[in-house]
């Protein structure tokens, strides 16, 4: 290199001494001006320290073309124009870790455009002032990373382009060598993010546009979703509320294409704590969740009427509550995966309470607990079938004038069988001769099968009534209740 160095020295020299430099005396005495000379710098010299010059001067210092060479160790060299003892103008400079700037300069400062090196691989076209990158300028860097718009002191500052190696680019504004303000980053995969931006992280308002076709609009802070936003996913779900870290946090609000619409408390993304459930058919549970589940305390209203006021767990009935059935029956008492389980007490139409225990739905055993007789109808199906009944009657009355007559205890009436609850029967099922008669009757028989409250059917049965073909006590045959 030591034999190298002089070589090229020489060789640059040459090529920059115009004609006129060539015509140029050589510097002599203790004055040099408008001569050509050869001269070392001390090494605690403020701008070439140690630094050989060879050129042209003017009034005692480098001004024209030159070159300055730092002795093996120091800055490296240049090569260019000089001006009033600085390097001014076109020029180049290496320096002795490899870096190479080629370009303009204005008082020993880059200014101006040129072009950086760096033997990391990195390169910057661009402007300069005040010896650092400035104004527009485009950076490559080492990993294949590429910046083209606006730099201050070094950094990337204003309107820019950041395209990665792995396909994302941002298009937007920079601050202090970050994405800062509005900006819009395209991703890998093909998402788009449009919005504020903070540090290179994503804050305040924003839109991501997904590729599966989902998008959200709303506010971001540290890179992810937070604060007051809407989500439409891609299958029709649509959530308005709040987030907290990408995951529906807070109070909000999903509807699903279904018509299903839930309002009210979120966490973890997913329905946690107080909220509103109205289903596609008309139900409505206003209580307590639990990931998605229905858990806690709560009321479920059905669109027919009926009412449950309880506890749920594992989105099914479990524990206490009452059931307020649309036929006028009341059940309160255990549940279990949406059955009655357990000790509960029913209260019928006409006020009459009886403690029942419970298994699977059914009835295990009962005791009645007060009884006030009143006038109790059941006019859920009556309605509908009284007509067929009467039809049925007018052509058949000589099958069905038929009446029960046994004297049993608990029959007040001569016209019939007659249950604790008022129910009357056309047959006592208890006697044998009764039900040979049931068996062979199969109008008796339709109007059991299309009764309707098999509930309190199954109290009487448990208090050891059981009457077959049930009708009024003035024996035409009807679908209500008898006084």
């Amino acid at each position: 290199m030591k034999k190298l160095l002089p070589i090229l020295v020489i060789t640059l020299t040459f090529l920059l001494i115009s004609k006129e430099a060539m015509s140029l005396p050589s510097c002599s005495g203790n004055y040099w001006n408008n001569c050509m000379g050869v001269f070392t710098f001390k090494p605690d010299h403020p701008n070439w320290p140690g630094a050989t010059y060879t050129g042209e001067w003017k009034n005692g210092k480098p001004d024209g073309k030159g070159t300055a060479v730092y002795p093996k160790g120091g800055y490296g060299g240049y090569v260019g124009q000089f001006r009033n003892g600085l390097s001014h103008g076109s020029g180049v400079f290496t320096g002795r870790d490899g870096d190479k700037y080629v370009g303009q300069w204005k008082n020993d400062k880059r200014e101006g455009q040129g072009t950086l090196t760096v033997p990391n691989g990195m390169k910057y076209v661009g402007q300069f002032k005040n010896d650092t990158a400035n104004g527009q300028g485009t950076m490559t860097y080492a990993n294949g990373m590429k910046y083209v718009g606006q730099w201050k002191n070094n950094k990337r500052e204003g309107q820019g382009t950041l395209t990665l190696t792995n396909g994302m680019k941002y298009v937007g504004q920079f601050k202090n060598d970050t994405a800062n303000g509005q900006g819009t980053m395209t991703y890998a995969n093909g998402d788009r993010y449009a919005g504020q931006w903070k540090n290179n992280k994503r804050e305040g308002q924003g839109t991501l546009t997904l590729t599966n076709g989902s998008k959200y609009v709303g506010q971001y802070k540290n890179d992810t979703a937070n604060g007051q936003g809407t989500m439409t996913y891609a299958n029709g779900d649509r959530y308005v509320g709040q987030w907290k870290n990408d995951k529906r946090e807070g109070q909000g609000t999903l509807t699903l294409p279904n018509g299903m619409k839930y309002v009210g408390q979120f966490k973890n993304d997913a329905s946690n704590g107080q909220g509103t459930m109205t289903y596609a058919n008309g139900n409505r549970y206003v209580g307590q969740w639990k990931n998605n589940k229905r858990e806690g305390q709560a009321t479920y209203t059905f669109a027919n009427g009926k009412k449950y006021v309880g506890q749920y767990k594992n989105d099914k009935l479990n524990g206490f509550g009452t059931m307020y059935y649309n036929d006028g029956i009341i059940y309160t008492g255990d549940w279990k995966n949406d059955l009655e389980h357990g000790r509960g007490e029913t209260i019928l139409t006409n006020g009459d309470r009886f403690v029942v225990v419970m298994k699977d739905g059914k009835i295990a055993s009962s005791s009645q607990k007060t009884s006030n007789k009143s006038k109790s109808n059941d006019n859920s199906f009556g309605g509908l079938v009284n007509a067929f009944f009467t039809g049925l009657n007018s052509s058949n009355s000589n099958s069905n004038s038929n009446s029960n007559s046994n004297s049993n205890s608990n029959s007040n009436s001569s016209s019939g069988y007659k249950s604790s609850f008022g129910n009357t029967y056309e047959y006592d099922l208890s006697n044998p001769v009764d039900r040979v008669k049931y068996n062979s009757d199969p109008l008796a028989k339709l109007r059991d099968s299309l009764d309707s409250n098999k509930y309190q059917r199954e109290l009487e049965r448990n208090l050891g009534q059981s009457g077959g073909g049930i009708f009024n006590n003035n024996n035409t045959l009807t679908w209500d209740w008898v006084d």
